[in-house]
């Protein structure tokens, strides 16, 4: 019969099969194991171990947990709520790994008594019920134009302030809505929660440069999509179209950070 080490050992080889490259082993999940006097009896050591992996920073292991709470989300709501799956799912990796409150991380309290698929769907259907029946989401589209700053009439433009400034914010609204749920997420996280790049690059489990260059990419498409029906819209010359850009992009970049910072979480 197995001692309780050798057990121990068996289920993070089998745990390391079912994570290829997780790097944590045998010796050091156990040595992390002992310090937790909540754990009691674990069913389910191969959940804890990616749990306890990705707590200690595993690059692999922050991925496969990623992955699981993406699923777990969908899961819940793709039928009743598919526009929301994103915004759960992000919300959750947030929570489990880095609280914006600088609280211990949600993670830190999976026991493995349950299996870490039907854990993460308990807290799925929590967080989709604080989205979906907060009165405070229902008024977050009303507000979000408001909260645009109002931009200054560029040079040369003929156009009084306030009809810019409409038409600015049309353009503005309808090109951020057109943009996928992901990157509508991605731009939120960054500007209106506050997570820095190298956060959101952890619970995403990608490089931050990869994560940096996808906001840049995000900000650019919805760039060039409202400085184009600007610049139609405005009917400019060749000459005030390239100088329009530079302002446009100020613009849009001030209008960014007000949206979020003064959109309530």
């Amino acid at each position: 019969m197995a001692t309780k080490d050798e057990q121990l050992a068996a289920d993070v080889r089998e745990a390391q099969k079912r994570y290829p490259g997780c790097t944590l082993e045998a010796k050091e999940f156990a040595a992390l194991l002992a310090q937790r006097s909540d754990l009691g009896e674990v069913a389910h050591v191969q959940d804890l171990y990616v749990c306890t992996a990705a707590l200690q920073g595993d690059g692999v292991a922050i991925a496969a947990l990623s992955s699981l709470v993406g699923a777990a989300s969908a899961r819940l709501l793709t039928a009743s709520n598919p526009d929301k799956v994103d915004e759960v799912a992000q919300r959750i990796r947030v929570r489990l790994l880095s609280p914006l409150d600088g609280s211990a991380p949600k993670l830190a309290q999976y026991r493995g008594r349950a299996a870490l698929g039907t854990w993460l769907r308990v807290i799925a259907a929590r967080e989709s019920l604080l989205i979906t029946r907060s009165p405070e989401n229902a008024r977050r589209d009303d507000r979000t134009m408001a909260a645009l700053r109002d931009p200054c009439v560029p040079t040369g433009v003929q156009m009084d302030r306030e009809s810019y400034v409409a038409l600015f914010k049309t353009t503005f609204h309808r090109h951020f809505e057109a943009l996928s749920i992901h990157d509508r997420t991605l731009l939120r996280q960054h500007y209106r929660d506050g997570i820095p790049i190298f956060k959101l690059a952890v619970v995403r489990g990608v490089h931050r440069g990869t994560l940096a260059r996808e906001l840049a990419q995000i900000r650019g498409r919805l760039e060039n999509a409202v400085s184009s029906d600007m610049r139609i819209a405005l009917k400019l010359s060749a000459e005030e179209q390239n100088r329009l850009q530079g302002e446009l992009a100020s613009q849009l970049e001030a209008s960014l950070s007000r949206l979020f910072r003064e959109t309530p979480a």
